[in-house]
């Protein structure tokens, strides 16, 4: 079964293709430099795309077909560093035999995700100067230690506004995978025993993805603190 985040990321992937469609034909073909199809579709892994767009056509069956066109004898699916272009111009091509057929699907994307958002609370924190509140709650604040690895990781996730993958989070704080899910479940019941709410209010997690945060506004007035 597909998550929320399976759906999000197709409905970039529609999205992208059919602005860069336009008002075209029905039918045709269409191409794409990598890296600029990674950032507007907001997708920062080579294999992600690859499986995004395996699980679109899936969906679409014969509506929609598509095929790489490497310009690179690079075949890796490593990650893209979006701070640099790439030497070698990489294209993906992408045919469409039903461009409506791929507006309803957009459509029916969409409203799937409304209606999944609709039937889930999001609970609103904020994380100030340490402290972490929880919007329209009684509880008291809970102080974190702002020089701790829970506070630096929910930081910066707060920060980020996006997925971060387990081993992009491991390397920023120079620990193992496994030390980043532990961090991760330790926030997770400070928060759920802090302010009464559900395990996964504050942190979301997507096998593939990553880590984000649903909804923490944070800000610290000490730059030592900052996470970047």
């Amino acid at each position: 079964m597909k998550t929320d985040y399976d759906n999000l990321i197709e409905k970039a992937l529609t999205d992208t293709i059919l602005k860069k469609f336009g008002k075209r034909k029905k039918n045709g073909s269409i191409v794409i430099s990598i890296d600029n199809f990674l950032k507007e579709t907001l997708i920062n892994d080579l294999d992600v795309l690859k499986r995004a767009l395996d699980n679109l056509q899936q969906s679409l069956k014969n509506i929609f077909e598509y095929q790489f066109i490497f310009r690179t004898s690079i075949s890796s699916a490593a990650d893209i560093n979006m701070a640099a272009p790439l030497k070698t111009p990489r294209d993906v091509k992408i045919t469409v035999f039903n461009a409506d057929g791929l507006l309803n699907h957009s459509k029916d994307l969409e409203a799937d995700l409304k209606k999944s958002q609709a039937s889930k609370k999001l609970y609103a924190f904020n994380l100030i100067d340490g402290y972490l509140s929880l919007k329209g709650s009684k509880k008291p604040p809970h102080q974190m230690e702002m020089g701790g690895k829970r506070y630096k990781v929910l930081f910066f996730l707060a920060k980020a506004k996006k997925y971060i993958k387990t081993k992009d989070l491991a390397d920023k704080f120079d620990a193992t995978p496994t030390s980043i899910r532990r961090t991760v479940g330790e926030i997770r019941k400070v928060v759920q025993d802090a302010f009464n709410v559900p395990l996964n209010s504050i942190i979301d997690n997507n096998k593939t993805a990553g880590y984000r945060v649903l909804n923490v506004i944070a800000k610290s007035s000490d730059k030592v603190y900052r996470v970047k």
